[in-house]
């Protein structure tokens, strides 16, 4: 999680940094992750043509890579308006805070919380690509753990994490048929 902050940091420091160096250092960092902790690799669906799918590692890895690399992306994209990821953001730590009781949780969900309600009253500060990087990294790496162990249910997962996947994706879309760069 440091490095993806640290990560954001530099973009916002300098202005921006290239998107494939970012996309890079974003993916070493999602491999660090599995290689330290091979239980935030996607390896169970509850379909045994998929769990069958899933036990080549190579499969599961590159799953995993694209849930957390897609979603982390998708939370920086969306933080340009005000009070979006914070409130996203903020709803998914709450209920991982009552699906899990962890105190953590409910302490992230009460920081982005008052972010959010300052945020949309004054409407001048971002998280910033440090911030949604982190919270992106947090909640998809979070989402795959919970989900390997039984904690959540695939349903809710996606219902929560929709509004920005979808996104990204139309915004993917979007922009390949006006012959942009995705």
């Amino acid at each position: 999680m440091i490095f993806v902050c640290i990560l954001g940091f530099a973009d916002d420091a300098l202005g921006g940094i290239h998107y494939s160096l970012k996309l890079f250092f974003l993916i070493f960092a999602v491999i660090i992750l599995f290689l330290s902790y091979d239980q935030y690799l996607y390896n169970y669906s509850g379909i045994v043509f998929f769990d069958n799918i899933l036990q080549n590692q190579i499969i599961s890895i590159l799953i995993s890579l694209l849930v957390i690399v897609g979603f982390t992306n998708a939370l920086n994209i969306a933080d340009g308006a005000n009070g979006i990821v914070s409130g996203i953001a903020s709803f998914i730590f709450l209920v991982f805070y009552l699906e899990t009781e962890t105190n953590f949780f409910l302490n992230v969900f009460n920081f982005l919380l008052n972010f959010c309600l300052y945020n949309l009253i004054k409407g001048k500060v971002f998280l910033g690509d440090s911030g949604s990087y982190l919270f992106g990294f947090m909640i998809s790496s979070i989402s795959i753990l919970a989900y390997n162990n039984k904690i959540v249910s695939a349903g809710l997962l996606a219902t929560l994490l929709s509004y920005p996947s979808i996104e990204i994706f139309l915004t993917c879309c979007r922009r390949l048929l006006l012959s942009e760069n995705p």
